[in-house]
């Protein structure tokens, strides 16, 4: 036979399964939902973030590129003037030396014979 103190502990042991699952949802569950949005929402940013950087460098990149190649154009179109205006008679008077070696690299221009390159 069950007595008044049995009923007694088995429902107030059925309140505490209840307050302590009350408990867990509030206090694990809830924050650890929350944690894991605001998690998302900075690994989404976060990669949103690093495509625009990635997209910025690229960017950079052509700009330098076609920054260099302008720059040894003007260097070849300086050399070829230079050269022209005080005559190749002999040899040339600016020659392999004026030309940057990194710039054979993006404008091609042949340094063993700078007259025949300039066309003079």
């Amino acid at each position: 036979m069950v007595t008044d103190y049995q009923i007694a502990l088995i429902i107030i042991t059925i309140i505490g399964f209840i307050i302590t699952t009350a408990f867990y949802f509030y206090f694990v569950y809830l924050p650890a939902d929350r944690a894991e949005q605001q998690l998302d929402t900075i690994i989404s940013n976060s990669s949103d973030l690093i495509t625009l950087a990635n997209q910025k460098v690229i960017q950079i990149e052509d700009e330098t590129m076609q920054s260099l190649i302008s720059v040894c154009e003007s260097i070849k179109e300086l050399i070829c003037a230079y050269n022209k205006a005080f005559g190749c008679i002999a040899t040339c008077i600016l020659n392999k030396e004026a030309y940057p070696e990194f710039c054979n690299q993006l404008v091609p221009f042949d340094t063993t014979n700078v007259c025949t390159a300039c066309g003079l």
